[in-house]
């Protein structure tokens, strides 16, 4: 059997994704990189992306993947845990609900003014339900 790690995913709201992985890829601010048992210990930012995850029990479910929106990941050579804002299992992406909610924020940017504190919140929500749907097609 292969060498487990813990491997964690944990928003604000709940653990999305608890068990153990013999790898965790990650979509790190400087390229994505995977994580293996006894990995160097490391504290990396992660940009929005998928989280790659061969679980211990692969040969019977298969990888697993979820999409953050950033984030951290800290690893310890036992254990890697994703913190993220927002996290969602691939499978569970809803095409219709995450364009309807993109054009519904796109339509809240076009009206924003120039200088209104609530942008970046937006831009942030925007990117989210596109990563959802780029993920979905490519």
């Amino acid at each position: 059997m292969a060498e487990t790690m813990s491997c964690d995913i944990v928003t604000p709201v709940k653990t999305i994704y608890s068990d153990a992985a013999t790898l965790v890829r990650l979509p790190g601010e400087l390229g994505s990189f995977g994580v293996m048992q006894m990995h160097e210990p490391l504290v990396s930012a992660l940009q929005p992306g998928v989280v790659s995850i061969t679980p211990a029990d692969a040969a019977k479910t298969g990888k697993v993947e979820y999409i953050v929106s950033g984030g951290y990941a800290q690893i310890d050579g036992e254990r890697v845990i994703v913190l993220a804002n927002d996290a969602l299992d691939i499978s569970e992406i809803d095409v219709a609900k995450a364009r309807e909610e993109l054009a519904k924020v796109e339509d809240i940017i076009a009206k924003l003014a120039a200088d209104d504190s609530s942008a970046a919140y937006y831009k942030e929500q925007k990117a989210w339900f596109d990563l959802q749907l780029n993920t979905v097609k490519g």
